[in-house]
């Protein structure tokens, strides 16, 4: 990436937000409903839309770089792996952080860079509905990653479930139209995962979302909760 666009870049994200990083968030306050994911993802899906439409890759999307502003909305920040792509344009090597690399690029092949950014979304938006990262990395060997290279879907999301309730934790199960797009998303095939324009079209993608106003209501409500229940010792 030019000098000049890196700097232009990494000055947005030097803006102030005081909320911290979506991932220390969703760390304290556990899974998040699939409205306010989607709500948020709203906001992702248009920033990424944004940057693959100019012609450019982030690379190393992932919740730590995802930072909440004052009013609880998100801003994308870290473009230090972010490169210029051409159409057409494939990479080689492994960019950004390896637990959200596409299967391709860890195995050393040529790869999409745009498709690189589909598939890390794809474990961001897991990680927020499930309260766990979707599997180690995605990998053949990987307990979790396996099970999806396979097409054993039910296996992967019963696996989920039993690791969910051996840690002492309560399983919702997410629903149906999400555990879909989320194969799409990290499907093992590159030529058969969904590609952005695809995913903005997607039914789950579509539904309802909440407006600003409520999703710093829903915010504060859940933070006060978790705050009272660390308090009580209930947590």
């Amino acid at each position: 990436m030019p000098e000049q666009e890196y700097r232009n870049l990494s000055a947005l994200m030097m803006e102030y937000a005081p909320g911290g990083e979506l991932f220390h968030v969703a760390q304290a306050l556990g899974p998040f409903s699939e409205t306010i994911v989607r709500t948020y993802f709203s906001q992702v899906l248009s920033a990424v839309e944004y940057l693959h439409s100019n012609g450019i890759a982030h690379m190393d999307l992932k919740l730590e770089n995802l930072l909440l502003r004052g009013d609880d909305t998100l801003k994308i920040a870290d473009f230090g792996s972010a490169i210029r792509v051409s159409e057409g344009q494939k990479c080689e090597g492994v960019a950004g952080t390896l637990r959200f690399q596409p299967p391709e690029a860890l195995e050393g092949k040529l790869y999409s860079p745009f498709s690189t950014d589909v598939f890390a979304i794809g474990i961001m938006i897991f990680t927020l509905v499930v309260g766990s990262m979707p599997f180690g990395k995605a990998e053949r060997s990987d307990p979790f990653y396996g099970l999806i290279y396979v097409g054993d879907t039910q296996g992967f999301w019963s696996l989920h479930k039993q690791h969910c309730t051996e840690s002492g934790g309560v399983w919702k199960n997410p629903s149906k139209e999400f555990q879909d797009l989320f194969y799409k998303l990290v499907n093992p095939d590159p030529s058969k995962r969904i590609t952005l324009k695809e995913l903005l079209k997607e039914k789950w993608i579509s539904r309802d979302i909440v407006d600003p106003e409520s999703l710093r209501v829903w915010m504060s409500t859940k933070r006060r909760i978790k705050s009272k229940g660390k308090t009580a010792g209930l947590l």
